[in-house]
């Protein structure tokens, strides 16, 4: 997704995780979701749809030969998926009949499996070469940034993330989470030199309202039916 759609407009896409992780949290650890956290989900689904299928933001889109905008949608619709439902998962095995895992075993264990099945479908697919042929050339000194990316993305965040639906309703979590768009745009602003459309502005203004929606849902839900 990150690599078809850039990061500021791909990370938009991971605001529809708060919809999967409350129908996740729904089915497995028994949240509720009520009629004001639908309609944020909606809210929330429009702004994403504005920034993604938007002519303009397909024509900034640089194609960098990963794949069409749509195959970044589709992609990033399955990433928030995902992303939502593997936060109820990794929830409901920390706290699973009395048995407490902290959250830094918990993340140790996330990120074991995740690198040997990753490990394991890469010998499959006989790519073994093709990924470790970047990492002994360290082309531009990639090798730093994906360190520096490994533990802010898979240690820093995914410890942080658990410690924090350890603490909190993982929808209510995933939400807080979904607030990255804005630092995305902020850093591509800066960074990338990537230009800024009023459609992705509303878009994203949209995407989080969804998004606050979702946190006051109950809230809201008392004010507009007492």
């Amino acid at each position: 997704m990150y690599a078809i759609l850039s990061p500021r407009t791909g990370s938009v896409l991971t605001t529809l995780s708060p919809a999967a992780s409350l129908i996740a949290g729904y089915l497995l650890l028994g949240e509720t979701i009520n009629s004001i956290g639908i309609a944020g989900m909606i809210l929330t689904m429009i702004g994403v749809i504005g920034i993604s299928l938007g002519r303009k933001e397909r024509e900034m889109i640089p194609d960098h030969g990963h794949g069409s905008v749509f195959a970044g949608i589709m992609f990033g619709i399955l990433s928030a998926i995902c992303q939502g439902v593997g936060l109820v998962l990794s929830k409901k095995g920390m706290m699973h009949e009395g048995l407490v895992v902290p959250p830094l075993p918990a993340t140790f264990m996330r990120i074991t499996i995740g690198f040997f099945s990753l490990l394991l479908l890469t010998v499959v697919q006989g790519k073994l070469s093709t990924v470790l042929k970047p990492v002994i050339n360290n082309h531009g000194n990639g090798i730093k940034y994906a360190v520096m990316g490994t533990i802010f993305g898979p240690f820093l965040g995914v410890c942080l993330s658990l410690y924090t639906i350890s603490n909190l309703d993982v929808s209510v979590g995933q939400t807080i989470f979904s607030l990255m768009p804005v630092s995305a745009l902020l850093i591509s602003v800066l960074f990338f030199r990537e230009k800024v459309t009023w459609q992705s502005l509303v878009g994203v203004v949209v995407a989080i309202s969804g998004v606050l929606i979702l946190i006051w849902r109950t809230r809201l839900h008392e004010i507009f039916m007492s």
